[in-house]
């Protein structure tokens, strides 16, 4: 119907039968050319290159930049989009781009609108069509930037399994995939059964940097302003200029001094310096308390079942019901968590004799330290997330003044739970308390100043200058997993009709018409100690629902020869903002 492929008759055997593409448009008739790029993916493409995902080959299409896979979105960690293999078409955002499985809408992943499309059966996608210009007045105001519509082979009968193992040596790191798919008709083929399960492994690879790295290859903004000079620089012995991973003393007197393994005192050759980043000098040492924090591949595991049953109540109607499950378990690591400018005073209890001596020489009471916390654990996510969806459909075609006249229908239910983790990450206030360490003057003993006047808080004095000199209990005390638990749920009913048959002055004349609703809502849990304060995390509730209300027409006129006209028009009802006409 209008998420396929209809096959032109051909007036003589002889000739030979086209395709015709129409998730580029909602009319599919002879000869007719898209009046948008269509790009498509077929079957035995996606066979031939056996990604982990059909949404990772996918991305390999120019159209398709900027999407995001299980590794990629590390850096998503507030958001809670890391693990989210979105598509993002032309580089307008994935926001802009509509996903589609067999040409109905599938619920999201996230509170941004974005689709996993990891949530969809593989081993069932027959092909993918990719709509790379704008289609918001056919399909809706979410396909600014196009439309990709995962295709499903609902006619496969048949059992096969597929079983693919990859391994990346270098790393140490493999990735396994198992698929079970079956097809079958009854009742003298009128009804058709599908079914697919899939497991997905893949191995992380942390704290782990490339040869390039290790060797400070970057791309920095050339401190070599003369004449002549290339505005960017790219080589090696390229690194960190303002902070260290034991921490590095940025203002006054005795800045460029830092503390490195065990605390031992040390002052930092600065190279040519371009902002944060330098060339030469200490570049390499500077750098090494990030090398490798962020992972090279994230940790993936998933699992999807999808069953579909339909049947033909008669030649001209068929319906269908179909239900799918899928979750995603991932974590990554994005960076080591920097803390910048922070003020320690001259009276710190784990501050070097010679810090001091040094300070006191210079007049000063405080100087500001900046650090890449080499003694923390680097900051990432864990996230889960489960997808189900339910869909109750019907199609076919009936005859109206001597016209054939298709259509479908379908109501959609969807839901997505998350349980967003953060792996280890700093508090501010907690770290701010515990950096303050001074001697208690009645016992001796190093304790947080805020102990002071509140023995009762809980305070747990931390060591920030250099590596390796940190307790595990104060680590404890400064760092937390902030946690945020999210439902979603969009409910969707559309009906949809197509003639392609109107007699005109050049050719037929073609018409799609159609309405669709849904309603989006969002629910969520986040304890109160974790809404704020943290360097990651700082989860917010998103709570509330809207409902739209759409209604569409799109024609195809032949004007003369192989001169086309295709206009649409839709007219769009928010529940939160009003009516819109596109």
């Amino acid at each position: 119907m209008f998420n396929g492929i209809a096959q032109a008759q051909a007036p003589e055997a002889a000739q030979t039968i086209e395709s015709v593409l129409v998730t580029g448009s909602r009319i599919a008739r002879d000869g007719y050319d898209m009046p948008t790029p269509v790009s498509v993916l077929g079957e035995e493409d996606i066979q031939v290159e056996a990604p982990g995902s059909v949404a990772e080959f996918a991305m390999s299409l120019p159209s398709i930049q900027g999407s995001t896979t299980a590794t990629t979105s590390s850096g998503s960690l507030s958001s809670g989009l890391a693990g989210i293999a979105a598509l993002n078409l032309r580089g307008l955002g994935t926001g802009r781009t509509l996903v589609l499985f067999d040409g109905q809408r599938s619920v999201a992943s996230s509170a941004g609108g974005q689709v996993d499309t990891n949530t969809f059966p593989q081993s069932l996608v027959k092909r993918v069509e990719v709509v790379s210009g704008g289609a918001s007045s056919a399909y809706g105001s979410d396909a600014i930037a196009g439309v990709v519509n995962f295709i499903l082979d609902r006619d496969y009968v048949g059992f096969k399994t597929s079983v693919d193992y990859g391994e990346a040596t270098e790393y140490d790191a493999s990735n396994e995939k198992f698929v079970v798919t079956a097809g079958a008709e009854f009742a003298d083929g009128r009804g058709h059964l599908l079914a697919s399960a899939e497991y997905y492994d893949q191995d992380g690879i942390h704290y782990t940097a490339p040869d390039w790295a290790q060797k400070g290859y970057f791309g920095i903004v050339n401190p070599d302003k003369s004449a002549g000079a290339p505005y960017y620089y790219v080589g090696n012995n390229i690194g960190i200029s303002n902070y260290k991973p034991g921490g590095l003393i940025v203002s006054g007197p005795l800045k460029g001094t830092y503390f490195g393994p065990g605390g031992a005192v040390d002052h930092l050759a600065y190279g040519k310096v371009s902002g944060q980043w330098m060339i030469g000098g200490d570049s390499i040492y500077a750098t090494s308390g990030e090398l490798g924090t962020n992972s090279l591949q994230a940790d993936d595991n998933r699992n999807s079942f999808f069953g579909r049953a339909s049947f033909e109540i008669t030649p001209d109607i068929e319906v269908f019901a179909q239900g799918s499950y899928a979750n995603y378990t991932g974590y990554s690591f994005y960076i080591s968590p920097t803390d910048r400018n922070r003020t320690i005073y001259k009276d710190n209890a784990y501050l070097p004799s010679e810090i001091v001596a040094a300070m006191t020489a210079a007049n000063i009471s405080s100087f500001s330290m900046s650090t890449s916390n080499m003694d923390m654990p680097a900051s990432g996510s864990n996230n889960f997330r489960e997808t189900s969806r339910f869909v109750l459909g019907a199609e076919g075609s009936f005859e109206l003044a001597g016209h054939s006249v298709d259509w479908d229908a379908y109501y959609q239910l969807g839901k997505t739970n998350t349980d967003e983790h953060q792996l280890p990450t700093f508090n501010f206030a907690n770290l701010a308390l515990a950096t303050d360490a001074v001697i208690d003057p009645a016992s001796g003993d190093i304790v947080c100043r805020s102990t002071l006047t509140d023995a009762s808080n809980g305070c747990v004095p931390i060591n920030r200058f250099g590596t390796g000199v940190s307790s595990q209990e104060s680590l404890d005390y400064v760092l937390g997993r902030p946690r945020r638990e999210q439902e979603l749920q969009q409910d969707v009913a559309a009906i949809n009709f197509a003639v392609a048959d109107i007699e005109g002055w050049s050719g037929p004349i073609g018409l799609a018409f159609g309405a669709e609703w849904r309603k989006e809502s969002i629910d969520g849990t986040v304890d109160p100690k974790y809404v704020s304060g943290w360097k990651y995390g700082n989860y917010k509730v998103t709570t509330g629902e809207y409902d739209v209300s759409e209604y569409y027409v799109e024609t195809v006129v032949p004007l003369l020869g192989n001169l086309e006209f295709n206009g649409a028009a839709r007219y769009t009802d928010y529940s939160t903002s009003g009516g819109v006409t596109t």
